[in-house]
């Protein structure tokens, strides 16, 4: 599965129900460019693999070229989605409200809605 790179990571939340499980991770060591604040691991029900990786990447050009100061992006059927910038997704109930729903749209449906 193509997800993040990541060293090392602390859960912060598990949750599970009829069509989903997922793990909440931050405190997250990356091991290439690109670091992350939050990375939501979503798991069909009763399957052991992810099926996509919802994360909050930190805007490294925010400084430069403006913008938010992370992007909320999705990995999913082997590519990395970019849903935009935006200061809410440093902001961890912000994070975790909009990940949850992207994670029940993309088990449900097979894609995220627009």
């Amino acid at each position: 599965m193509y997800g993040p790179a990541i060293e090392s990571a602390d859960v912060l939340e598990s949750t599970a129900n009829d069509i989903y499980n997922a793990r909440l991770f931050g405190k997250i060591q990356a091991l290439g460019g690109i670091q992350y604040l939050y990375v939501l691991a979503v798991y069909r029900a009763g399957e052991t693999a992810p099926c996509t990786f919802i994360t909050s990447e930190v805007n490294s050009m925010a400084d430069a070229f403006g913008g938010g100061s992370h992007f909320l992006c999705a990995f999913a059927d082997g590519s990395h989605l970019n849903f935009g910038s935006s200061d809410e997704w440093a902001v961890l109930e912000k994070f975790k409200e909009k990940a949850f729903q992207m994670a029940k749209e993309y088990v449900e449906k097979g894609k995220f809605n627009d």
